[in-house]
């Protein structure tokens, strides 16, 4: 027969022989060090039992089920003190295991708790000092049996006794309910309610050897009055939930499946029976915080990084870097509660995409020296204040500005923003377009809101958004000196032309359908007497007029090319910023 060469050779015979051999040569020739070494170590061990302060308690010493290991005596009498002075005592009724009423040991007559005389009885004797190895275990035998002194007072516990079960004496019934632990469900029973006898619960009070391991008292009634859960259908609740765990809960993502023990998922468990039914919910900081970093780091791709190359503003090149994904904690969560709540079948693991991180590759624009000059000449050879914005967005990309940092009160121009913010709501799903806002259909008013320039729901829409939230927003895609502020709405050329010329190049929003409705309802403004009077393209424009306040903010399309253009004007008119665009165009 062959034997397999993976076979341990110190396992052979004359292998362990060899051994044995060398350990008895071994224990020969240094037998004088080992006993010298042990009779040092035992003589240690001796001193230290008879030198141990007599002010600290010993290893493993507990005393009312709490572990005190080498603490003095002044610090375990003080937090015992502490710890009885906090103590809450437990009802029980006719010997169920769900608490009737816990309350605290003041209220019922308990009072001036101290440990004093108890821990300073506790000793180490000499006898066991003497017995070698005993400080090792005489503290998991020598106990602290002495129960705490404390003050009675029988008035409090009739006062108690006579408000919480009246003067006929009387208990309510139980209801039936469930406790989970790692270890598993507990059925909490249901107990009858009925008439009791308050001598019988004074005396089991007056006369309970309460501790803090063991603050239980039982009481008893007699009748027939029921719960409105009974223990049989707790039971039966909770084999259900037993059922659905079984071993394990098992997550699908894709193709494969993820399992969460047993344990974990019945620490998470917590039970109400308060509305005359036993309902479940979660301990979401447990559960959320294991499905985060457990299953989170099983599921989790870090993003790839997306390089844009742009000119200004006008995106020119991308190089796209994949998506990541994390796992999305609270639809996770849901979906293992609706399994135990028995909404669904089957649980999953649910994913949020991470976009590609964004690096620029930013190149500036030089204004064109024509078109600037024809800007800054119409500006000072024209009647009021000016700030002007342009670019071209394609071809040359040709630019020129004035004034463009400027900060102007935007009149209705700002209505771009809010319909900015108003379509991230629609894409994420937080709104729709067939739910309501100032009496019609958000659909209807956000048209109206830019192609009639309508107030009412433009200002509805600042209302329900905020104007804090759409600043931020605003911020967000570049127009970082746009502020909706409580005194007034404020904006530049630049800021508004940003907005713009990312809404043309879908550099926002996510969904062209987004950007069209916008777009089309700017082709259908009605207030045309600005910019679209100055060219012969296709304007998708916003207007905006209060008091000396004249502004237009616009995308041109023409036969060359498609720009941006935002004219910005104090004391002006129409007819000028027409002018102006004409001018412009003509340069081009």
């Amino acid at each position: 027969m062959a034997y397999s060469s993976s076979r341990r050779s110190f396992d052979r015979p004359d292998i362990k022989k060899h051994r044995d051999n060398f350990l008895v040569v071994f224990i020969k020739k240094h037998k004088k060090i080992i006993i010298k070494s042990g009779l040092f170590i035992f003589a240690l061990i001796m001193i230290a039992q008879l030198i141990y302060p007599a002010d600290y308690m010993l290893p493993f010493q507990k005393v009312d089920g709490v572990d005190y290991s080498g603490k003095t005596k002044d610090i375990v009498i003080n937090d015992l003190d502490e710890k009885y002075r906090n103590l809450k005592a437990d009802f029980y009724v006719n010997g169920s295991n769900s608490i009737y009423k816990s309350v605290d040991m003041v209220d019922l007559g308990f009072s001036n708790f101290t440990n004093q005389s108890r821990i300073d009885s506790y000793s180490y004797p000499w006898y066991l000092r003497l017995i070698p190895l005993s400080v090792l275990w005489s503290g998991l035998v020598v106990n602290v049996d002495e129960a705490p002194q404390y003050n009675k007072d029988s008035a409090i516990l009739n006062d108690f006794i006579a408000t919480t079960f009246g003067n006929d004496c009387h208990i309510d019934p139980v209801d039936a309910s469930l406790v989970s632990s790692s270890s598993g469900l507990t059925v909490l029973e249901a107990s009858n309610g009925g008439s009791c006898d308050s001598t019988e619960i004074y005396n089991s009070i007056y006369n309970a050897d309460l501790k803090i391991d063991n603050a239980s008292i039982n009481i008893s009634s007699s009748g027939n009055q029921s719960p409105k859960i009974a223990t049989a259908t707790a039971n039966l609740y909770a084999e259900k939930i037993k059922k659905i765990i079984g071993d394990s809960i098992k997550l699908k993502f894709g193709s494969e499946s993820y399992s969460i023990p047993k344990s974990e998922i019945y620490s998470w468990l917590l039970f109400d029976n308060s509305n005359s039914k036993i309902t479940l919910s979660f301990d979401n900081d447990k559960s959320k915080t294991y499905i985060k970093e457990t299953l989170g780091k099983k599921v989790y791709k870090s993003e790839g990084t997306t390089r844009l190359h742009t000119l200004d503003y006008i995106e020119t090149a991308r190089e796209s870097g994949k998506d990541g994904q994390k796992i999305n904690v609270d639809k996770t969560n849901d979906s293992i509660f609706k399994l135990l709540n028995g909404e669904i079948e089957n649980s999953e693991i649910y994913v949020d995409s991470v976009p590609a991180k964004i690096v620029y590759d930013k190149k500036e624009i030089t204004n064109d020296t024509n078109l600037q000059s024809v800007v800054e000449n119409f500006a000072n050879s024209h009647t009021g204040n000016y700030a002007v914005y342009f670019q071209e967005l394609a071809g040359r990309y040709k630019k020129a500005t004035y004034r463009s940092t400027q900060t102007f009160t935007t009149a209705s121009t700002y209505k771009l923003y809010v319909a900015y913010s108003v379509l991230l709501r629609i894409e994420s799903g937080e709104w729709s377009w067939s739910g309501y806002i100032a009496g019609q259909t958000i659909s209807d008013c956000f048209d109206q809101m830019i192609s009639l320039s309508d107030n009412t729901c433009a200002e509805a829409f600042l209302d329900r958004i905020g104007r804090s939230a759409v600043t931020n927003e605003a911020h967000s895609v570049g127009s970082n000196d746009t502020y909706f502020n409580n005194d007034g709405i404020y904006s530049t050329a630049t800021d508004l032309a940003i907005l713009l010329i990312k809404l043309q190049t879908s550099q926002i929003l996510k969904n062209q359908d987004s950007r069209d409705r916008l777009i089309n309802n700017m082709k259908n403004n009605v207030y045309v007497l600005g910019i679209p009077s100055g060219t012969s393209g296709t304007v998708a424009n916003k207007a905006g007029f209060l008091d000396s306040l004249i502004n237009d903010a616009s995308i041109v399309y023409n036969s060359k090319d498609t720009y941006v253009l935002v004219i910005l004007t104090e004391n002006s008119s129409w007819s000028n910023i027409a002018a102006l665009t004409k001018e412009i165009e003509n340069a081009r």
